[in-house]
């Protein structure tokens, strides 16, 4: 069974009244709700769900990117999934286009699915970092009836996945093998071992069997790799460490000695502390815990996977990093393109040194 289980508070109101005598409303506060649900519909057809993941492992390797798919659910024809036009790279969570030309494309694709066909799944990926619910995650799928799947670790060897199934916005302790069929996963266990079997065994054989790596050239349509666009990368300035200072490299033509000088930065322990904790907190880590996926975070850039280690061994604040830079990036052009950050404003208490990994 699934083991995101939420109390939910909810209010009923009941009126009582007497006429001529009085009126009373009475206020109810619901602290919990159990649902006794049981799944009737049609199981998820393993070949659709490839297509799914071989979406997913596209939009990781060619992209470095999240994307999203809706599922459909059919009574007779069974389930089927679609990714509409959305936006790359927009952090955890893939964001469909509400507006413009593109959101008319959406419409367009949706007549695709008449009335018989009701919305009821969500999946998405966390690219290479672990399957979890982000707090974005769980605003956009608490008030959507239905199955919702994360997916991730696209860069190893298996995938990793979490779920949430949601009803009149409560969230349902289920079995993930309601919805996908395990086939005979248990058909040569001994009946007199099956006692001895997790009681959940069945939604772990659903989930390992959804994590299955899918083959690269696995199919997928054509119109989803279209309806996925992708920004050009933002070009940014990269700070490196310069003839004794903290510069912007405008140019190419540094030395080999010059490449791997060390980088210097401001500590501000407190601030860095608060910013990594609030975004552990954001991405359901402990602050532990995101240090240890901080490569898998910023996977397919060795430049921010460098610059982040730098940053958090010297307790260097984020933002004091990117007021020191920003204050001095007028003076870019004096002495070759690199500004001078020797002089008094640096060399002051709390300055320190740390090296890029060889």
């Amino acid at each position: 069974m699934s083991k995101n289980n939420k109390t939910i508070t909810s209010v009923v109101k009941q009126q009582k009244q007497v006429s001529g005598l009085f009126t009373c409303t009475l206020e109810h506060q619901v602290v919990d709700t159990k649902a006794d649900f049981k799944w009737e519909g049609p199981r998820i057809d393993p070949a659709e769900w490839e297509k799914v993941l071989a979406f997913f492992q596209w939009t990781y390797d060619n992209h470095n990117s999240e994307c999203q798919v809706r599922g459909f659910l059919h009574k007779t024809e069974g389930w089927r999934f679609w990714a509409f036009p959305q936006e790359a790279r927009t952090g955890m969570s893939a964001r469909e286009f509400e507006a413009g030309p593109e959101y008319e494309k959406s419409k367009e694709q949706r007549a695709q699915f008449n009335d018989d066909w009701m919305y009821f799944l969500t999946a998405h990926h966390h690219n290479n970092m672990n399957a979890f619910q982000s707090g974005v995650d769980e605003a956009n799928e608490k008030n959507q009836d239905g199955l919702h799947i994360t997916v991730g670790d696209l860069g190893e060897k298996s995938y990793s996945l979490h779920d949430r199934f949601y009803l009149g916005g409560n969230l349902i302790n289920h079995d993930l093998s309601w919805f996908w069929d395990i086939g005979d996963a248990l058909a040569e266990t001994p009946a007199w071992t099956k006692k001895f079997l997790p009681t959940d065994i069945s939604d772990r054989l659903a989930r390992g069997q959804m994590c299955r790596k899918v083959a690269k050239d696995a199919p997928f349509p054509e119109q989803w790799k279209a309806n996925l666009m992708v920004p050009e990368p933002p070009k940014i300035q990269v700070p490196v460490h310069y003839q004794g200072g903290l510069g912007y490299q405008i140019n190419s033509g540094r030395s080999t000695m010059q490449k791997h000088l060390p980088f210097n930065a401001h500590i501000d322990l407190q601030i860095a502390r608060h910013q990594l904790i609030g975004i552990a907190k954001d991405f359901g880590f402990t602050e532990g815990g995101l240090v240890e996926n901080m490569g898998k975070i910023v996977a397919g850039d060795p430049l921010l996977v460098s610059l982040t280690q730098v940053l958090y061994a010297n307790d260097v604040s984020l933002t004091a990093l990117h007021e020191h830079m920003s204050n001095n990036r007028s003076a870019a052009t004096q002495q070759n393109g690199v500004p001078d950050y020797d002089g008094p404003n640096y060399a002051k208490e709390g300055a320190a040194w740390g090296h890029l990994p060889e």
